[in-house]
């Protein structure tokens, strides 16, 4: 007869391929069981390593991901990480140790108690109906695209298992037992929408404002790249004369368009966000418009008509008067439909002359910044040249943010994975990069600061042992940039911001990578023979970059706490 932990592992491996954890007392023989399935098994160096690659495998393979770790130091190692894929919206199943069903230890904790503080739901397996459960929790977390914790207490997990009537309970804040999963396909999720007159008269609505605009615009975002949705809003792009942007993370959306307009928000170029600012009506699908694309609400004009499509029938930012509830490429079909014969505004063509290339081009600035360091927007114009053209782009949170964006190109319809941004925590981004080269045969670029490098650094180890291609970029200011900028600029000290500067290159050569220290674009040769040798494995960019180039939305960061902290907003 199977143990508990080994019919957990069949029904686990039944809904994915790939699961990432670091193994303890309390999910060892979980994982043994895993291991004698289909399912592989990636060992990560940290817990947070192990949910954070999870995560990212989940947003990269578009699909679910699964984690475990063991329980109390375990589980509570790899909150932060949850937390992020959480607000992310990540389908993920973390598989952890728990308390015996006699009682807690002095050691245990409420596991449950700190998930559903997250927002996670977490359901305790007993000894039967171990498959059921496992099913329920996977349906769950692909319906609500969150995580489901599911935990196997002590005792059990070498206890017979039985599949009998179900003994798990679930405990969640989140959601009701009752309450039906929405289904999910590979890359998107079915929604619910309203009634259908309602529905049919919100897009009748929407279609007339379009057909009316004199300077429209289409703004995709993740949510119109996962439901491939691009080909659509082109189509809709040419019938109303409308150039086209995207936010970061669809920014492969319109890739090789001369309408493009390029990144919106705070990754914009100065003409791009003119352009946009311009414009009269703005048809959003699949973007939720945070405060860092919307520029703290500066982005569009303040009387223009913002028609935003989402999987909820509520706007998701103040700029947005207009809503559309439904899939992204549903609605779009929807108003293509009424879109034939449309007469072109002809704005476009007015102010982009079919090549938008120069809307996108951002400065390039010199090789070195006036401190003798690599200023990073060259360097990432050469790296551009030299990078495989077949990459995702897996990047931290931090100063470092929006240099790759900017400045890399990316193929069509390519993730970019913007690790730590839903939870604001740096350090996420090798843990990502560690998912996606399981998710994907494409080079992985990982952009991150030094500060993030030293923070994940125990995973440096994992991402050597299973990075197929994968070339990491380390910006190397000596600082906590975003720190340095926001804070040591309005005379804070700036000594705690500040780090001693590290070899990276040293580091990753000594766990078995190949890694080099760039001072100028000329040590780059030796990436250059890498990439033309295959680009296998690991090669790390110890690239010393120069603090005294501040990214354009540090800027605008910057300003915005200081209006906040002298009460002027």
């Amino acid at each position: 007869m199977r143990n508990v932990s080994e019919l957990a592992a069949i029904a686990v491996a039944d809904h994915c391929s790939c699961a990432f954890g670091v193994v303890g007392n309390g999910n060892a023989h979980f994982v043994d069981a895993l291991l004698r399935t289909k399912c592989q098994y990636v060992a990560t160096r940290h817990e947070a390593g192990a949910i954070g690659a999870a995560d990212a495998y989940a947003r990269v393979a578009g699909t679910l991901a699964v984690a475990t770790t063991t329980y109390g130091a375990g589980f509570t190692n790899a909150i932060t990480a949850l937390a992020e894929a959480t607000f992310a919206r990540s389908p993920l199943l973390l598989l952890v140790g728990a308390q015996p069903t006699t009682g807690p230890r002095p050691w245990d904790i409420k596991q449950d108690a700190i998930a559903t503080h997250i927002g996670v739901s977490t359901i305790t397996l007993g000894a039967g109906s171990i498959k059921s459960a496992i099913d329920g929790a996977v349906e769950k977390a692909r319906g609500e695209q969150r995580p489901v914790i599911v935990e196997i207490p002590y005792d059990l997990a070498t206890s017979p298992g039985r599949e009998q009537a179900s003994s798990a309970t679930t405990r969640s804040t989140v959601a009701k037992s009752s309450d039906k999963p929405k289904r999910v396909s590979q890359l998107s999720r079915s929604v619910r929408v309203p009634d259908e007159a309602e529905f049919f008269s919100a897009l009748n609505s929407a279609v007339a404002l379009m057909r009316s605009a004199v300077r429209p615009l289409v703004l995709g975002g993740r949510g119109a790249l996962l439901a491939n949705a691009g080909r659509q809003l082109a189509e809709i792009a040419a019938r109303l004369g409308a150039p086209t942007a995207t936010t970061a993370l669809a920014r492969s959306l319109f890739v090789g368009s001369p309408w493009d307009l390029g990144i919106a928000g705070g990754f914009s170029t100065v003409s791009s966000a003119e352009l946009i600012a311009t414009a009269d009506v703005v048809f959003v699908v699949g973007a939720g418009l945070n405060q860092f694309t919307t520029r703290f609400d500066t982005l569009f004009a303040q009387d223009a008509r913002v028609i935003q499509i989402n999987t909820e029938a509520r706007p998701t930012a103040s700029c947005v008067t207009d809503v559309l509830c439904g899939d992204a490429s549903v609605v779009c079909e929807a108003v293509l439909a009424q879109l034939p014969g449309a007469t072109a505004s002809g704005w476009r063509d007015s102010v982009m002359r079919g090549d938008g290339s120069e809307a996108r081009r951002s400065d390039a600035g010199e090789e070195f910044a006036s401190d003798g360091r690599l200023d990073p927007r060259y360097l990432l114009r050469y790296l551009n040249e030299i990078l495989p053209s077949d990459c995702i782009l897996v990047q931290d949170i931090g100063h470092s943010i929006g240099w790759a964006p900017m400045y890399l190109d990316l193929p069509a319809g390519a993730p970019t994975v913007l690790m730590g941004t839903a939870y604001q925590s740096i350090g996420l981004a090798m843990l990502g990069a560690i998912g996606a080269n399981q998710a994907t045969e494409s080079t992985v670029v990982v952009g991150m600061g030094d500060g993030s490098a030293l923070m994940s650094l125990a995973d440096l180890d994992t991402l050597v042992r299973v990075a197929s291609s994968c070339v990491v970029i380390v910006y190397n200011d000596k600082a906590y940039g975003a720190e340095i900028h926001q804070y040591a600029s309005q005379g804070l000290e700036p000594g705690p911001m500040q780090i001693e500067e590290v070899d990276f290159a040293a580091v990753t050569r000594g766990l078995g990578g190949d890694g080099e220290v760039i001072r100028s674009v000329a040590d780059l040769d030796h990436l250059t023979r890498w990439v033309s040798s295959g680009a296998k494995g690991l090669f790390l960019l110890d690239c010393r970059v120069s603090a005294t180039i501040v990214a354009p939305f540090m800027t605008e960061i910057a300003a915005h706490v200081r209006a906040h902290d002298e009460g002027r907003i």
